[in-house]
């Protein structure tokens, strides 16, 4: 039997290290090594996950990582483009090169480390799906979250993890406009929505989670009950570095909008924090019916069993009386 890998990584040495130039895989998403033949991987290239031209190519390049196959006739695509959808980088990736995921439409998910020092130009150009990002950060290091935040004006989430503990952060959208002032003969530039107040929240690059925190009397005024109470929500089950004051804040959002508090976590079938949201407060009856209505309705079968559970363990149900 013939083998092939799975997964292959096209790269060039550059001296003892290694710079990633493209990818062949079947899958939708890249998990890229921290190191290949020894070498740490420490580069991703110019357009290393943009699909320009690598339809059409053929050759497998330069270099490639085991994870073996059964062979098939064709070589295996490039993972590119609208196909890729995850990303997981080391943390021995230094440097992003220029539109190295250029027009990676469906692309939903990053994870990496805050150490990476230098950012091409546009290299999330076209990457309007990206919703979370999952960051490791040195917080005595200088930390790329800040840049990475001013590529994407999507609504985004961000697992912030660092070791001293874990925060849980939602970033609104924003978008921005030309408005053509005629009598004065200038262009204005309109900015829509609070989302990139929150993306100012850093001194040089060490993210300011008061300030992020500070933000939520904007948030309340300009966005749906559903986003204040996703980033709520996020807070207060992750509170790293949440103040006293924010807390009881956050807190008094929830409960005033709890049916939206149920509402976002049956949609996105978050069963964990849904548990999580159960123990931290008493509830009234009444409130966990609705939750339990809303469960069936979304066919959430897990949720409706632990809702039905939580509500015969809490709550005393009157037995009937019958009278002959």
């Amino acid at each position: 039997m013939r083998i092939e890998q799975t997964t292959q990584f096209l790269y060039e040495n550059i001296g003892e290290e290694i710079k990633i130039t493209a990818c062949r895989s079947l899958d939708e998403a890249i998990c890229i090594p921290e190191e290949i033949g020894g070498y740490p991987v420490t580069e991703i290239g110019d357009y290393a996950f943009s699909d320009s031209g690598k339809q059409q190519e053929n050759q497998m390049g330069t270099g490639s990582c085991p994870n073996v196959r059964e062979r098939t006739e064709q070589p295996l695509p490039y993972l590119c483009g609208k196909r890729l959808k995850e990303v997981h980088l080391p943390k021995s990736i230094r440097k992003i090169g220029r539109y190295a995921f250029y027009n990676c439409t469906m692309l939903a998910e990053l994870s990496c480390s805050s150490n990476i020092q230098d950012l091409g130009s546009g290299f999330f150009t076209g990457c309007r799906r990206i919703g979370h990002i999952q960051i490791k950060v040195r917080e005595d290091e200088k930390s790329c979250l800040k840049d990475l935040l001013s590529e994407l004006r999507q609504m985004l989430t961000v697992t912030y993890e660092s070791q001293r503990g874990k925060a849980m952060l939602l970033f609104p959208e924003f978008f921005e406009e030309s408005v053509e002032n005629t009598p004065a003969r200038l262009l204005e530039i309109r900015t829509h929505g609070c989302g990139h107040r929150y993306r100012y929240c850093f001194d040089k690059t060490k993210f300011q989670f008061h300030e992020y925190d500070e933000l939520f009397p904007h948030v309340k005024a300009q966005e749906p009950e559903e986003i204040v109470s996703r980033l709520a929500l996020g807070r207060l089950q992750f509170p790293y570095e949440l103040g006293k004051n924010a807390k009881n804040e956050y807190e008094g959002y929830v409960k005033d909008h709890i049916k939206s508090a149920f509402t976002i976590l049956l949609e996105q079938r978050e069963l964990d924090t849904l548990k999580w949201l159960l123990s931290q407060w008493t509830f009234q009856k009444e409130e966990v019916d609705e939750a339990i209505q809303m469960a069936n309705d979304y066919h959430y079968v897990e949720a409706l069993g632990y809702l039905m559970d939580y509500c015969h363990e809490n709550y005393k149900i009157k037995k009937r009386k019958f009278e002959l």
